[in-house]
């Protein structure tokens, strides 16, 4: 679930105990759910409600919206799950609006350790709540008890990617398995209006991860999809349906220090404040006592065997500017891995943990931390490890990539009789397995630095001179030489050949280079820009950037527009002068004038009672060149009794028809004041005193290769005998979503197939209970192999640094023509990639080397006068040989001249 979509979260609790009682190999299997439009009891939002919690121990002021998904406790990798008496219920919440505002949320990073291992996460916004509940099967159930764990969550963003993984699933009406990918959400313990007291200083969390039923017969089984209930909570009783599966959330804990008590937390906006106790007033000549600034804990890494401790100290700085030492007043902290008992007297023990005996080699790198209880602040984290065989000579990064001519630096570590690591960097002497391809000089001062001569492979190693120990090596890895630049803007792809802004706006630029022997480095220095036209754009330093004068450093740089026009820019690499102008590799950048007004489309709409309309915000520059605005404009309906305006997250245009007669839609961006009323730009929707009788879908009968994205539409039959597309009022279903289901990320009647085979599509209407099953009004799809290849147009000519664009018509094994295109409409590239016969006569616009590729979205540019040969292939086969079809054998390819220039 992400931030900002309107979601709530179910999960099942254990009988008589909090949910953070089960098991480590417990687990919440959480499903979005859906609201009866008529459903009996019906939710009723909650306003100003109070949450603090370890995150934000000052609190908050929360509007409850709404419930939207479902957890339950679910046992995985073998385990059965644990007791189910209850559920947590999930609730939407969006800030009160109170005056003065309630601060923002400023994003933080912290350690978690779940059951998925250690994860350093970024926490961009606040979420979702969950509360108590249970199944509501009598009006007068009191619900749930109230001390059971309340949470908030945060959504959330891991620092290194994630590969999806298939789980095995144990639990009620479960399925037998799902697939899970990144970690995003985090759910924390929490203080809601003071039911839960001190619940900010507890460590308990849930870690959620995004989740969805395996596909293929692992994962078939999902037997709550479609169950409807009535949970009761601490908001009342609500009644719901569950749908499909969401999310996996894992036992955590946070690598971070628990808060002060939330006593001395500001007070929120308007909340009741508690009666201060009474005290002396100061004297006016008395000075304060110095607080606590920072803290900072000494040493910086300790290795311990399990069992044994460290006594560690903390050294504080004061805000006279003196510095104390505050061991035996702070709080210590430690992460998975070790305790730290905080004993009077010797506060700063921390105790490696005794792990089971099966387990005897068990190594693990954990935190430690202090906290100044007075102030809540926290130190820097330091390394603690726990290990079965202390190493006596440490050197780090393991793996270090650089490109030739530049250099980098190693750090050392050597452990001393007390078992903490001393910074041995500057004591070690330095070597290297091949000089030839990285070189150490053990220069005094920077005796560490290791210097790219060559591309290769080389290894680095230390020699402790006090005691003869070896460490263990480092590698180096350098790339080169340097065959190209790809320069592209950080716009809405990974490599960008075109970029449109407004005159005023910024976006990020980037150069990519293109080794010989080595991957694609994103943002190598040092570059330099250029623009074709500096009065259109300009390429400027991101104020307060990090300079490029530290060892393979990136200077992150913006392209400016200044005044309307176009301009192509390139980068060109200040150490070996390749540019990518040479092999004419440049974005071309439009720079238009900026929005004046808004628009609505369509202008006009009619609609049926109990449908739903959505419409297309556009920003109109002086130009007369358009911006989609429509998640960014808050939309106005000027009769709600006709029709209400959602303004829902992710989906703001959504209009609701609720009457007969006629609304005017107006939408105002908050941003710049801009609004659609002043200039009579408003769209007039109709909802006609009529509902929809029966539903069809078209195509009925479609046929498509894998690796296309085939678009249905709803269409509603009224009894006057019109019929309208009704695609937005409608959910879509698959027959078999092993073979292909309805998930493409914001295109709701577009399905994506997986395997070859046949699927019945259907359309359901929630609001009138109307289905396309009822009457014959299904449509199917027929995935089929590709049986041969033709590309268009068959012949072209363009002139050095021309671009044409081709497409390719795909015949199936049942004889059915598709247009593989860019098309909106189509099927998408199904697979297919075309090929040039000379790169160095053609090839793709956004290839910057010559690579005989080209995909089949991409245009084909003209590098030299001649003639090649543009040919399409598809398909592997079980052992990754391939193609299958080529348009070559079916006599199918494209003949592309490219002439001089005038």
């Amino acid at each position: 679930m992400r931030s900002g979509v309107s979601t709530v979260v179910l999960c099942l609790a254990i009988a008589a105990s909090s949910v953070t009682a089960a098991a480590a190999t417990d687990a919440l299997l959480c499903r979005t759910v859906r609201l009866p439009r008529k459903g009996t009891p019906a939710f009723r939002p909650f306003t100003r409600l109070a949450v603090a919690d370890r995150l934000a121990p000052g609190g908050r002021l929360v509007d409850v919206k709404k419930p939207a998904a479902a957890c339950v406790v679910v046992g995985i990798e073998g385990t059965a799950a644990a007791g189910t008496a209850g559920f947590l219920a999930g609730y939407a919440t969006r800030p009160t609006r109170t005056k003065p505002a309630q601060p923002r949320w400023i994003p933080t990073v912290v350690d978690v350790h779940s059951a998925f291992g250690p994860e350093q996460l970024r926490v961009t916004a606040r979420d979702d709540l969950l509360v108590p509940a249970l199944i509501a099967a009598d009006p007068d159930d009191p619900g749930p008890s109230a001390d059971l764990d309340q949470f908030a969550c945060y959504a959330v963003r891991a620092r290194r990617s994630v590969r999806a993984r298939t789980l095995p699933v144990a639990g009620a009406g479960a399925p037998a398995a799902v697939d899970v990918s990144r970690p995003q959400r985090l759910c924390v313990t929490a203080d809601l209006a003071g039911t839960s007291p001190g619940a900010s200083g507890k460590r308990r969390a849930w870690l959620c991860h995004a989740a969805r039923v395996a596909r293929g017969p692992a994962g078939r089984a999902d037997a709550m999809h479609g169950d409807a209930l009535t949970i009761r909570d601490r908001f009342g009783r609500t009644a719901m349906t569950f749908a499909s599966v969401s999310e996996l959330c894992v036992p955590a804990t946070i690598g971070a220090p628990e808060e002060a008590p939330t006593a001395t937390a500001s007070p929120l906006p308007t909340a009741p404040a508690a009666t201060p106790t009474p005290q002396a007033t100061p004297s006016s000549t008395a000075s304060p006592a110095p607080s606590v600034v920072s803290i900072r804990v000494q040493p910086e890494s300790v290795v311990r065997m399990q069992g044994q401790s460290y006594t560690y100290t903390a050294i504080g700085r004061m805000s006279d500017g003196t510095e104390r030492n505050l061991t035996e007043d702070v709080q210590w902290s430690c992460s998975f891995g070790c305790e730290a008992p905080n004993e009077p007297g010797h506060r700063s023990r921390v105790v490696a943990t005794v792990f089971s005996p099966s387990n005897p080699t068990y190594d693990h790198d954990t935190i430690v931390w202090a906290t100044d209880p007075a102030t809540g602040i926290d130190s820097p984290s330091v390394r603690f490890r726990v290990t079965s065989a202390p190493v006596p000579l440490v050197i780090y990064p393991q793996y270090t990539i650089i490109r030739e001519r530049t250099f980098d630096y190693l750090t050392a570590l050597a452990l001393d009789d007390a078992g903490a690591y001393r910074n041995a960097t500057q004591d070690v002497i330095w070597s290297s397995s091949d000089p030839t391809v990285a070189a150490v000089t053990n220069t005094d001062g920077e005796r560490s630095r290791v210097d790219g001569v060559s591309p290769g492979i080389a290894t680095i190693y230390a020699t402790d001179p006090r005691s003869g120990t070896v460490s263990a090596a480092a590698t180096f890895d350098v790339f080169g030489p340097l065959r190209g630049i790809d320069v592209h803007t950080k716009g809405r792809s990974i490599r960008q050949t075109t970029e449109t802004i407004d005159v005023g706006e910024k976006v990020r630029i980037l150069a990519w280079s293109i080794f010989e022997r080595g991957f694609t480095f994103e943002g190598f220095e040092p570059v330099t820009f250029g623009v074709s036209d500096p009065t259109v754009a300009v390429v400027e330093p991101v104020p307060g950037a990090t300079p490029i004068g530290v060892p393979n450093g990136m200077l992150e740089r913006t392209v400016r527009g200044l005044a309307p026009g176009k301009v192509r820019l390139s980068a060109r690499d200040l150490l070996t002068g390749v540019g990518s102008r040479d092999l004419g590799c440049e974005v071309r950048l439009t720079v238009r004038r900026p929005v004046t007004s808004l628009r609505l489309n369509p202008a006009n709409r009619s609609i049926g009672l109990g449908e739903i309309a959505k419409l297309t915000a556009l920003g109109v520059g002086g130009d007369f060149g358009t911006r989609n605005y429509t998640q960014r404009v808050v939309y106005v309906s000027s009769n709600p009794n006709v029709i209400v305006a959602t303004n829902e997250p992710g989906d703001r245009s959504k209009l609701v028809a609720v009457g007969p007669g006629v609304a005017v839609i107006s939408a105002q961006d908050p941003d710049t004041g801009l609004s659609t009323i002043p200039i009579g730009t408003s769209a007039v929707i109709t909802v006609r005193n009529e509902q929809v009788e029966r539903i069809t879908i078209e195509p009925p009968e479609v046929h498509a290769p894998l690796e296309t994205f085939p678009r249905f539409h709803a269409i509603g039959h009224y009894p006057s005998g019109g019929s309208a597309r009704i695609n937005e009022s409608v959910e879509w279903t698959s027959s078999n979503t092993d073979v292909a289901a309805f998930y493409v990320w914001g295109v709701r009647n577009r399905i994506h197939p997986f395997l070859e085979g046949s699927v019945v599509v259907s359309a359901v209407m929630p609001s009138l209970g109307l289905s396309s099953a009822t009457g014959g009004g299904n449509a199917t799809l027929s995935l089929e192999p590709i049986a041969s290849l033709k590309v268009l147009p068959a012949s072209a000519t363009i002139p050095v640094d021309g671009e044409t664009q081709f497409h390719v018509r795909a015949t199936l094994t049942s004889g059915t023509e598709v247009e593989l295109s860019a098309d909106d409409d189509g099927y998408g590239y199904g697979g297919v990639a075309l090929v040039t016969s000379d790169p160095t006569i053609a090839r793709a616009t956004s290839a910057c080397e010559p690579t005989t590729w080209v995909d089949v979205f991409t245009p084909v540019l003209g590098r030299a006068p001649g003639s090649a040969t543009i040919a399409a292939r598809w398909g592997f086969d079980e052992h990754g040989v391939g193609p299958l079809v080529t348009s070559t054998a079916t006599g199918g390819d494209a003949a592309l001249t490219v002439t001089p220039l005038p």
